[in-house]
């Protein structure tokens, strides 16, 4: 009787599993040939995707600051700044803007790049010194104006189907009394100065010689379809 109880199945069962020793590692060496529990990877996977993301976030950075660089290397801007933001001092900063530009329509030469112009530009500062004042002689304005070329910080600008991304460029800056007021530019050479509020599109003449004097990537870059881009890089800049 009693050995028919000790060889009953249910018996055995019993004694194995609950007479056999269980042996648990206390430390996390995984033994080899184990598998590894993807929470335990999920971390260093993490970290080296930020590595990689960081990495090419870095490089396109430095490559569009060297485009940008390199682009404004071969333009020369125009920024007027007005007296003040009244209707009055905005119609005037407008006023003389467009008398700066119709002097060097009428008087600068076919430049053969951005050296040309600035040298021209310097050379003939006291008459566009002399013409601005004048307009604001003619407008009744008694305010001072000043003339100078020198670098300037510039927001990412949209002309036309062209954005020039955000940086230092060397401009030909007027200040109108104070110089407090909402600011006008554009790009003096190439000639892309619109006086027209409405226009969209570039003379093709001035298209061609921007093109000339960049190189086709960095003419690529100024395509409209980029300007999120160089908006996104302004606005790390900025925070």
């Amino acid at each position: 009787m009693n050995n028919h109880l000790n060889n009953h199945p249910a018996k055995n069962l019993f004694t194995r599993f609950c007479t056999q020793t269980q042996h648990y590692p206390l430390h996390n060496k995984p033994v080899p040939g184990t598998f590894i529990r993807p929470a335990r990877l999920a971390l260093p996977l993490a970290c080296a995707l930020l590595a990689v993301l960081t990495a090419a976030w870095l490089h396109i950075d430095r490559s569009a600051a060297a485009c940008q660089a390199s682009i404004a290397g071969k333009i020369l801007r125009l920024h007027v700044l007005a007296n003040s933001d009244s209707p009055e001092d905005q119609a005037l900063k407008l006023t003389v803007r467009d008398g700066i530009l119709s002097y060097m329509d009428a008087n600068a030469p076919d430049f053969q790049d951005v050296h040309e112009a600035k040298a021209w530009t310097s050379l003939h500062m006291e008459d566009l010194q002399k013409t601005a004042e004048e307009i604001l002689l003619s407008q009744g304005s008694n305010d001072t104006i000043s003339l100078e070329l020198t670098t300037c910080y510039f927001p990412v600008k949209t002309y036309g189907d062209l954005t020039f991304p955000a940086g230092d460029y060397e401009a030909l800056r007027v200040k109108i009394g104070e110089a407090e007021g909402q600011n006008w530019w554009c790009v003096m050479y190439p000639p892309l100065c619109f006086t027209d509020a409405t226009c969209c599109e570039f003379p093709e003449e001035s298209r061609e010689i921007l093109e000339r004097q960049l190189t086709e990537t960095e003419y690529l870059s100024l395509r409209k379809d980029v300007k999120i881009k160089f908006k996104l890089f302004e606005l790390l800049e900025n925070h």
